[in-house]
């Protein structure tokens, strides 16, 4: 195989372990060889091993178990009607990192005196959530959108909009928002606001920088939640790799 970028070759990595289940090679409670052997014998990076991973243990195909390893846990893959496992979670972080980025930079220069009141409200909604409730996912994608929609450019708002609809549908970047709130994890409040007064100012360059750190400490979030649990060795990218990331978003 032929390596790409963040994860791209997972899903063959995931087609190919359950054609070997199929065919014997492996059988139910055995154990997969470790992450280094499989990523020698697929030709591909480790941080592709671990996406597809977390993409057999969503499809119920293996399980984790803490301090022992990876095991067999199904021959046949779990249906997810309405649900896709095409996008990886930190494949779907990267693209946010970098469009919602220049969509807040646009958004300094594009909005209107209407566009603020909104986003002032939104995030009005997500401080009241916040003291109510255990989550802000609803305000926060509004606030998001929001965003979007203050660019007043329908290809920017539709990208984004993609984008948060992935989030949904997708089941590994469900799977890490779902460890991130198993751990309590919330957006910071205090970063939308930072990114709001960006906006404000009309300061485009500000903007996208208070975007960038927000969606960076999201992607730490995902990492630091899942730091306890075997599943993390499947899902967290080693120091070269976040660099890799922080070198493609830092245009």
């Amino acid at each position: 195989m032929t390596e790409t970028p963040f994860g791209k070759l997972y899903e063959t990595v995931v087609n190919v372990i359950i054609e070997q289940i199929r065919h014997g090679k492996y059988r139910i409670s055995d154990k997969l060889p470790p992450e280094r052997e499989l990523s020698l014998e697929f030709n591909v990076s480790r941080p592709t091993i671990r996406e597809a991973m977390i993409a057999l243990e969503v499809m119920g195909i293996v399980k984790t178990r803490k301090g022992s390893g990876v095991f067999i846990a199904n021959a046949q893959p779990a249906r997810f009607d309405g649900f896709d496992l095409k996008v990886g979670a930190f494949e779907l972080a990267e693209a946010r990192l970098f469009y919602e980025g220049e969509t807040a930079a646009l958004a300094a220069l594009s909005a209107t005196p209407e566009d603020i009141a909104r986003l002032e409200q939104f995030l009005q909604d997500m401080r009241i959530e916040a003291a109510n409730g255990p989550g802000i996912e609803e305000s926060d994608k509004d606030f998001h959108i929001g965003i979007a929609e203050a660019t007043h450019n329908a290809a920017m708002i539709g990208v984004v909009r993609y984008l948060w609809d992935l989030r949904r549908t997708n089941m590994l970047p469900m799977f890490a928002d779902a460890q991130v709130r198993r751990k309590g994890y919330t957006p910071a409040l205090n970063e939308h606001e930072q990114i709001l007064e960006a906006i404000k100012s009309h300061d485009a360059a500000r903007a996208r920088t208070a975007m960038r750190d927000h969606l960076h400490r999201v992607v730490e979030m995902m990492l630091d939640s899942t730091e306890d649990e075997l599943i993390s060795e499947t899902i967290k990218f080693n120091t070269n790799q976040k660099d890799k990331l922080n070198r493609r978003v830092a245009l």
